[in-house]
């Protein structure tokens, strides 16, 4: 009788009745290898071999039928003292012998690649070179040729539109997010709310040199009064030439005014940004004394106990008027 037991490691137990005849059999085999003789074997036998024969393991079935014929020669040899019961057993332990081989193969492979692996839990060296990342760099070393380029456009532009400035009014708003929202940058337009507020028509600011943005919204009230008081200043420090010398209309500046016109040089009404004043004050000694630590404790204890200090208070307000 055989019998398979398979257990987690992938193990196989083989239990094998073997007769004292095997025993000989086989020790006789062993000793007398020219024994051996290649014959025929029967057509069933063939036929399953060919069945079970594929490109993985025909070199395992090849070696499984030579050694069944050599062995089922030297039995016909000695036949005189071989039972059919012996051949049964050889012809089995050879089935077990070609079924065990691609396990043990596989183990075998198993336990090779835990040997070469890497230990502990770390990670699997899976590197990608050959990247050729001198042909990715991007260098910068145009940077101080493209300052010289934009300083000379700036400079072409601000003759082109003299005497008007180069660069256009734009409101004064906060920066977006938690980590900005406290600095004051040049926004993209005013609102139409603050160039209502001031007074200009909503078509006449972009020919002024106010730039305008129709989706901009005031959240604040703060933020549209100081960009409608920079709308005035503006306003008033504004110079507007005729568009014909000997023809002046309403709206323009005097003869006087035009005669001491300057162009703009830099941004138009640059944004301050004031810092806050600090106060100084002289450290005194009950300054130096205070326990800021305890007062903290203090006032959270009793912010604690608040509830049931007025409760008690008013129990005994009623007692009393009892």
């Amino acid at each position: 009788m055989i019998f398979f037991s398979w257990n987690r490691r992938t193990t196989i137990t083989i239990r094998l009745t073997v007769t004292d005849e095997v025993v000989v059999l086989a020790s006789d085999i062993a000793m007398h290898p020219e024994t051996w003789l290649e014959f025929p074997l029967p057509e069933d036998e063939e036929r399953t071999l060919n069945h079970r024969e594929n490109k993985n393991n025909k070199h395992l079935i090849t070696r499984s039928r030579v050694s069944r014929k050599r062995i089922s020669s030297h039995m016909g040899s000695r036949s005189r003292f071989c039972s059919p019961l012996l051949i049964l057993h050889l012809q089995s332990l050879l089935n077990v012998a070609a079924f065990v081989t691609p396990a043990a193969e596989s183990l075998r492979r198993v336990r090779q690649l835990r040997a070469t692996m890497v230990k502990h839990n770390n990670v699997i060296p899976n590197g990608h070179f050959k990247k050729h990342w001198q042909n990715y760099v991007k260098t910068w070393f145009n940077q101080p040729a493209r300052k010289t380029r934009r300083r000379n456009a700036r400079q072409a532009k601000a003759v082109k539109v003299f005497p008007r400035p180069a660069g256009k009014l734009r409101p004064q708003v906060h920066g977006q997010t938690l980590k900005y929202n406290m600095k004051l940058r040049e926004g993209r337009g005013f609102s139409l709310e603050e160039l209502k507020a001031a007074g200009i028509p909503k078509k006449l600011a972009p020919t002024i040199g106010i730039a305008v943005d129709h989706r901009r919204r005031n959240r604040s009230l703060e933020g549209l009064q100081a960009n409608v008081q920079r709308l005035k200043t503006f306003k008033a420090k504004l110079v507007i030439f005729p568009r014909r010398a000997k023809k002046i209309k309403a709206g323009d500046s005097t003869p006087e005014e035009l005669a001491t016109a300057t162009q703009v040089q830099g941004p138009v009404l640059p944004i301050v940004r004031e810092k806050p004043a600090a106060e100084f004050v002289k450290v005194t000694g009950e300054m130096k004394s205070f326990n800021a630590y305890a007062k903290l404790r203090m006032e959270r204890t009793n912010k604690r106990h608040l509830g049931a200090r007025l409760k008690r208070a008013a129990e005994a307000e009623k007692e009393e008027k009892k």
